[in-house]
């Protein structure tokens, strides 16, 4: 999160607060959190429901 926040010349609260919003409108975490580290999760793939047939 450091690098990422460096980089992207942002507060750390901003960022984190950006991924959460991020998360929960995918329905799920993106990253493992476990203390002083961060991990990628594996993709999640879920069926879209709201799509129309034709």
């Amino acid at each position: 999160m450091t690098k990422a926040t460096a980089t992207l010349d942002l507060a750390q609260t901003a960022v984190t607060t950006q991924l959460s919003r991020i998360e929960r409108s995918l329905g799920g975490a993106l990253f493992d959190r476990p203390l002083r580290h961060l991990a990628a999760r594996p993709p999640v793939v879920r069926p879209c429901l709201n799509r129309q047939t034709a």
